[in-house]
């Protein structure tokens, strides 16, 4: 107001008010967790904004950048709905007005990619536990049409994931019927912590068995699975089951070879496979019902997957139980695939046309002759 003054009177104007108002003021927290991370795991983040001003923010925006997008695998927005995406890895989110003291917020999560230098990926890569493999730089702000912005960032270190090693190996690798297989798997994570082992293995040929012997998994068709769950760092297990060998097969069965290949996986994207384990189905045999003569086919070891080209060996041994002298004749069946076939006969063996052979007379009390093809 304004006001005049003399000797006889003072006298004040009308009082003109102008209203001071204050702009908004924005403000933005951003967290994320864990700080540390190895890949395959998935970095959790939170946009926590308002209006700590006396006056509405119109028009609130909130940006939100990755700098290593590409090396980021999935990314799941929890809330609000789904962003608009401006360039790789630069999501914006329209929030509209903000009045004085009113908040909001952001989460989301991104999963750590595997193609980081010295780790992840399908094979397990040697590298210390501790190896740093690089950073997630993470900015983020708010801003409106009438305020200045507001800033924040976080800093995630990505570390080297698990390092297995992995391994199987077999009591015995030739069997006969009715022997017990026994079969250990072992594993030992030198890296990270891994989430979500799983151990299987394959069995292969399962004609010949008769019985699956385990502790602990489940068996599922020809796997049996082992759900392990978290192995630490430098912490360690090992599986065992046994395979019965059927005992019921016929003297003139063809002979064959069981085989296991186990595998184990993680969450952070490891699938390793352990060496593949073979047992030979050495030998059957059967009693002849008159005359005490055992007659057994051994396939040597070198006889297993064979190629083109190659020989395969097997010993036809005939041993009398008997009291008395006697002879034996062996036939011979070749059962094969279409595979064109031709049989070598070797020192002392010759099979007729008909495809057998007639034993030299064998002594009592375990007299044997043995064959060779």
């Amino acid at each position: 107001f304004a006001r005049i003054e003399s000797p006889l009177d003072t006298v004040d104007s009308d009082s003109i008010y102008h209203i001071i108002m204050t702009d908004p003021e924005l403000w933005l927290n951003k967290s994320s967790s864990p700080d540390t991370v190895a890949p395959g795991e998935w970095v959790y983040y939170k946009l926590e904004f308002g209006n700590r001003g006396k006056y509405p923010a119109r028009g609130v925006e909130v940006i939100d950048t990755i700098v290593q997008i590409g090396k980021i695998m999935a990314l799941n927005f929890i809330y609000p709905a789904e962003p608009e995406s401006l360039d790789p890895g630069v999501f914006l989110w329209r929030i509209g007005d903000i009045g004085p003291g009113e908040s909001d917020s952001i989460t989301f999560r991104a999963r750590v990619g595997f193609d980081w230098k010295g780790g992840g990926g399908k094979k397990s890569i040697p590298i210390k536990s501790d190896h740093v493999l690089g950073y997630i730089h993470n900015n983020a702000w708010v801003s409106s049409e009438d305020a200045p912005p507001s800033r924040g960032s976080t800093i995630n270190t990505v570390y080297g994931g698990p390092i297995w090693v992995f391994d199987a190996n077999v009591a015995r690798d030739t069997a006969r019927p009715g022997d017990t297989v026994q079969y250990t798997i072992y594993y030992r994570n030198t890296g990270n912590k891994a989430k979500g082992v799983l151990v299987t293995d394959t069995r292969f040929s399962g004609m010949w068995l008769i019985d699956t012997i385990i502790t602990d998994g489940t068996i599922v068709a020809d796997r049996i699975i082992w759900e392990i769950g978290e192995v630490g760092h430098n912490e360690w297990g090992s599986l065992q089951y046994s395979f019965v060998i059927r005992d019921d097969f016929k003297a003139d069965t063809i002979l064959g070879i069981i085989e296991n290949l186990a595998k184990l996986t993680d969450d952070a994207g490891t699938e390793i496979y352990a060496d593949t384990l073979r047992c030979w189905i050495i030998a059957t045999a059967t009693e002849a019902e008159e005359r005490n003569i055992v007659i057994e086919v051994v396939a040597l070891p070198d006889a297993g997957l064979i190629g083109e080209g190659e020989t395969m060996r097997y010993l036809i041994i005939c041993k009398n139980h008997g009291n008395d002298w006697d002879t034996a004749t062996v036939s011979l069946e070749v059962r094969d695939n279409g595979w064109e076939r031709r049989l070598y006969s070797t020192y002392d063996t010759v099979f007729n046309d008909e495809g057998s052979i007639r034993t030299s007379p064998l002594p009592p009390d375990g007299g044997s002759d043995t064959l060779h093809l």
